[in-house]
């Protein structure tokens, strides 16, 4: 009972709102049948408040009965204009936010007609941008967005997009493996990534990712940097692949993913090309092969095995892009297994296992996130294998049974049907290699690793055994042998012998559809004079264009240096010549500063995989094979020749 008089407009939308959100209908009820014996111009304003706050499921009732209540009051044309606009029985939500009605009340309050009369005409087209973005975002229209701005840190408190997790659930559209647009909704590998990235805010994170194949970690690195350089100003973001054209792919993922946003929440690019990526806010994302002299305040390196393979790519990632991120800044590195055991991407990923050491490590396989030798629950990719058909699946090859018969013993498992299905299908498209199988999608950190030097002809040989210490002496005769390819790689290699019998190569040289002439010359022009050239003995073949061997043509053009050129005698089968060449490795001193590709090449020589098995056959690959040939006629010249 009794007349209710609001000190204010303000204060009536402060008290109208309280009541709704804490549910009482009945309240809300009563404070409509009050008002209208004070004032009933205030009517319309209080049913369009109540209608646009979240009633929940009252709202058609509400509306219902304020319309019922005013029914028959003389109203003015504005009065019942704003009936009309804040009231639809059909509604199921609230029509506008209480930021807005708070605006219409303090107007009407100053009996500010003609602003009011203004705002009535704008309000339905701001309502619709607000609407249309609330849509997008799947948020209640009553959601007040209209200032919200990603650049804006303060403009996304009382907002669901303050929430980093929920952006990255919500707001950013990508490719799937359909080719589909779709939002992206974070998998739990992705969410286990995240969680571990934020274990400790008060220092920067250094992660190290070793993975199988599309489980979708670079797309989620690649938004998140995008989101973290729209929502911090004044930072930089480095990404960097071991090529530009693979680091230019990922910043077009994230250009894209940015044109996709609503125009009216992204910061404005003000920078827009291959190597950057620049926000009105200050912020950017930097796309290049080192960071050297820059300051960043993260940095994401995707295949960092394959960069791990140039040792000189690797150094310079190392000291130039690792020393460009602040201390608080996050790295995080992600690749699969690529290259052998000893690079830059083992080592980092060894160094995870030392708690002292900076380093923590993820490994994410297609079974899901492995850590401390146990298989985290639901942290497989589960959708992709619902497609595969396990009725009639195909059967097995003796290599990925076993692969599979050890991963249920290793892991205390049982792989179901589908996700064996899902297997062979890879294995197939693969080529039933199981070597390929191993690298791209391996189910736990050892296969990974232990795929990395299986079936390699010198890596183990080279790694335990060799030394990286060589350095030229300018009292010993300098030598050199080659691997000849005119059409082919031609593949020289520089080398001395010590007093104890050791060799130290000194540098390696590859190239290839250069002319002999070119080679020759590579070889007189060197700083460290050479007096004497191996060849193999295929060099006694007459060429159909000169009717003259290659040893012929050698002598011819290196007589006038005095360098003689010697032919090797043929050694008895391949696997000879590879044996003496493993044999030599613990007298072998590399100058790493000119051998770090030939170490590359020579770790990288490997068999040839035939129906799921390696063969004694060494696979011939570009570049690879004939420098590790060249290795192989050096220690064929040690042996016959020179000791």
């Amino acid at each position: 009972g009794g007349d209710y008089k609001p000190s204010s407009y303000q204060a009536l939308a402060i008290n109208i709102s309280e009541l709704v959100s804490a549910n009482d209908v009945a309240g809300l009820l009563e404070l409509l049948d009050k008002l209208p014996k004070c004032e009933p111009v205030f009517s319309p304003y209080v049913e369009f408040l109540i209608n646009s706050c979240d009633t929940g499921n009252y709202g058609v009732t509400i509306s219902s009965f304020v319309l019922g209540k005013l029914e028959g009051m003389r109203l003015t044309t504005l009065q019942r204009a704003s009936i009309e606009l804040a009231t639809d029985s059909k509604a199921s939500e609230p029509l506008y936010p209480t930021q807005t009605l708070i605006e219409v009340l303090e107007l009407i309050q100053e009996d500010n007609i003609n602003e009011l009369i203004k705002l009535y005409k704008i309000l339905p087209k701001q309502q619709q941008a607000n609407n249309d973005l609330a849509d997008y975002l799947n948020l209640p229209h009553s959601t007040e967005l209209s200032k919200v701005n990603l650049a804006d840190p303060q403009s996304l408190i009382g907002t669901p997009l303050a929430d980093e997790y929920w952006r990255l659930n919500n707001l950013y559209k990508i490719v799937d493996k359909k080719g589909e647009l779709v939002i992206m909704v974070m998998n739990n590998a992705q969410v286990y990534v995240m969680d571990r990235l934020h274990r400790d805010g008060s220092k920067g994170n250094r992660l190290v990712i070793l993975k199988s194949r599309q489980r979708g970690i670079t797309t989620q690195r690649l938004i998140n940097s995008l989101d973290k350089a729209m929502t911090t100003p004044n930072t930089k973001i480095g990404l960097q692949s071991f090529d530009l054209k693979s680091a230019n792919a990922m910043a077009e993922k994230c250009r894209r993913a940015y044109n996709e946003l609503p125009a009216a929440i992204r910061p404005k690019l003000v920078v827009d090309n291959n190597s950057e990526l620049a926000f009105d806010n200050g912020s950017s994302i930097i796309i290049a092969n080192t960071f050297r002299s820059q300051t960043l305040g993260s940095l994401h390196i995707s295949e960092i095995g394959k960069i791990s393979l140039d040792k000189m790519k690797a150094a310079e990632m190392t000291s130039g892009s690792f020393g460009a991120v602040s201390p608080t800044g996050d790295i995080t590195l992600e690749s699969t297994s690529e290259g052998g055991g000893d690079n830059l991407f083992f080592r980092l990923w060894e160094a995870t296992k030392d708690e002292h050491s900076g380093w923590d490590g993820i490994f994410i396989g297609w079974l899901g996130i492995v850590e401390n030798d146990k298989l985290l629950p639901n942290t497989a990719d589960g959708d992709c294998f619902k497609k595969y058909d396990i009725d009639n699946p195909p059967a097995l090859d003796k290599p990925l049974k076993d692969m599979l018969i050890n991963l249920q013993k290793t892991l205390d498992i049982t792989i179901e049907e589908e996700q064996i299905a899902w297997c062979i299908s890879q294995y197939e498209l693969l080529g039933k290699d199981i070597h390929s199988m191993l690298r791209e999608y391996p189910a736990t950190a050892e296969q990974a690793w232990s795929n990395s030097s299986e079936g390699l002809i010198f890596h183990q040989a080279l790694t335990n055994n060799s030394h990286i210490d060589g350095k030229h002496s300018p009292h010993l005769p300098v030598y050199a042998v080659a691997d000849i390819g005119i059409s082919d790689q031609f593949a020289i290699i520089l080398f001395q012998i010590n007093l104890d019998a050791e060799v130290i190569i000194l540098d390696h040289y590859a190239d290839d559809s250069k002319t002999l002439e070119h080679y020759m010359s590579w070889i007189r022009c060197h700083e460290y004079p050479v007096t004497r050239l191996y060849l193999p003995h295929d060099s006694m073949k007459r060429e159909l264009s000169t009717n003259t061997t290659i040893v012929y043509q050698a002598r011819q053009l290196l007589k006038v240096d005095g360098i003689s050129v010697e032919v090797l005698r043929r050694t008895q089968g391949l696997w000879n010549s590879i044996s003496y060449a493993r044999q030599l490795f613990p007298f072998v001193h590399f100058d790493m500063t000119r051998c770090s590709t030939l170490v590359t090449y020579l770790k990288a020589y490997r068999k040839k995989f035939v129906n799921g098995y390696y063969q004694d056959i060494a696979e011939h690959t570009p570049k690879i094979s004939d420098s590790a040939d060249a290795y192989r006629y050096l220690a064929d010249a040690y042996r016959q020749h020179i000791t």
